[in-house]
């Protein structure tokens, strides 16, 4: 675990240093002298690598999953980020790194379609392994079963490893990458209160998005199109699951809808328009419910959209949602796993934002003084002028969000209907009367 630890911090260390060797600060007085010692030490650590990376990849591949396994992981990807590695052990570190990742992905979210479909498959919770106490455990609290404790291992292993994500992901070909994105998505909106972190997998998520539709356009085989599709397909519900969370905040929402309308891009867009214009719906107006479909199930047809492709917009291409979620009371809709936050994480918030209603109404059980009660009113006339304050801003905040849904709506509007009829519209009439009216409202805005 020691010698783990020396390794990593070494190679930090000297992935820092690197840019002074090219770009040196002016208040060095021998540019030189520094250089070279500086290129001593980071040659040294480079040197090292191609003996101390294939013994951290035998630590990744044993069946424990503990904090030497995560340092072991971050590592290699420090250093394939930062040094040159050897093709070799490039090809199967890197290999062993995505098994642990998406291995850990399914122990911990074995339900999701993300999963089930487009990972490892299914897997047995059994099988899992992982010390819930002692030095080596990632568990800041004892867990209750192998479930709970995967979440802890996944905690801290994407806490360990979101700086470097962006860069390790754009280094492999998109046919490996593409496994990730709707993880990466998922990810933003499961640690969406930790703003580092969502921030580096919102980054990840666009560079990604671009380099795999752009990937789309350059006509692949056609086995690794439909690969292609369903990560796309499984991305934009995830997408769309965060939209509709009241916890993420303007700047989040529109990083996500400028996603969405790249992705989009390469899919048929009867696949997923009702789904987006829901959980827009959904997100301005709590009484609507929004329901992540579970598809794209297997014999799904996620047409790539193209000019000598007809895509048809029959009710009967229309899939059926499914019905096996979650339904958390407090929330704008009903959340599958998939998007369906760990409350103990949240110091009692519930993913819509909003704290829990017990906490809420204890204060009402208790019997007051007359002069607490006094006290009370005059805190209450103070308050009463703050909350005007807040829903003034709270006013503000939603009428900036309109505007973002009604800019995207525009522009989703405009590229559906490119080369073909109105497939837009179309699909805006299968909507529920509330939902069609607030749809048109912000497009009439």
């Amino acid at each position: 675990m020691l010698h783990a630890l020396l390794l990593r911090d070494s190679i930090v260390h000297s992935a820092k240093l690197q840019p002074l060797i090219y770009k040196s600060p002016s208040s060095w007085q021998d540019l030189d002298a520094c250089r070279k010692i500086l290129s001593k030490i980071v040659g040294r650590v480079n040197a090292q690598l191609s003996s101390c990376l294939p013994c951290l990849d035998k630590i990744i591949q044993r069946s424990s999953y503990d904090r030497l396994s995560i340092i072991a992981a971050n590592t290699i990807l420090t250093a394939h980020n930062h040094f040159s590695i050897t093709t070799d052990q490039r090809v199967s570190q890197t290999a062993t790194v995505l098994s642990f990742w998406k291995l850990l992905f399914c122990f911990t979210h074995p339900n999701t379609r993300i999963s089930k479909e487009l990972l490892q498959g299914s897997v047995d919770i059994r099988l899992f392994s992982s010390p819930f106490e002692g030095y080596l455990s990632c568990c800041l609290v004892k867990p209750e079963n192998k479930t709970q404790c995967a979440k802890q291992v996944e905690k801290l292993f994407v806490f360990d490893i979101h700086g470097e994500v962006k860069r390790f992901l754009q280094s492999l070909p998109v046919e490996t990458s593409s496994y990730l994105l709707p993880v990466i998505a998922h990810y933003t909106g499961l640690f969406i209160e930790d703003t580092q972190i969502c921030k580096n997998m919102s980054e990840c998520l666009s560079c990604l998005s671009n380099k795999v539709v752009e990937y789309m356009c350059s006509g692949p085989p056609e086995e690794s199109k439909q690969c292609c599709l369903k990560c796309i397909h499984l991305t934009l519900k995830e997408l769309a699951a965060i939209i509709t969370m009241k916890s993420s905040e303007l700047h989040l929402v529109q990083k996500v809808l400028d996603v969405y309308l790249v992705l989009c891009k390469a899919i048929n867009p009867v696949k997923h328009l009702r789904m987006i214009l829901i959980a827009i719906c959904s997100r301005i107006n709590e009484g609507i419910y929004f329901n992540i479909e579970h598809s794209p199930r297997p014999d799904d047809d996620l047409t790539l959209l193209s000019n000598d492709i007809p895509i048809s917009s029959s009710p009967d291409n229309v899939t059926d949602w499914d019905h096996d979620e979650h339904e958390i009371i407090g929330s704008p809709g009903k959340f599958p796993e998939s998007m369906t936050l760990n409350l103990s994480n949240n110091s009692g918030s519930l993913p819509s934002g909003r704290l829990s209603s017990l906490s809420q109404h204890s204060e009402g059980l208790r019997t007051k003084s007359p002069v607490q009660s006094d006290n009370d009113e005059d805190e209450e006339d103070e308050d009463s002028n703050s909350d005007w304050d807040s829903w003034d801003e709270e006013d503000k905040g939603q009428s900036a969000l309109t505007n973002a849904f009604t800019e995207f709506l525009w522009k989703l509007k405009k590229f559906c209907n490119i080369g073909s009829s109105d497939i837009f519209s179309r699909e805006l009439q299968k909507l529920e009367e509330q939902e069609l009216r607030l749809i048109n409202e912000m497009l009439d805005a």
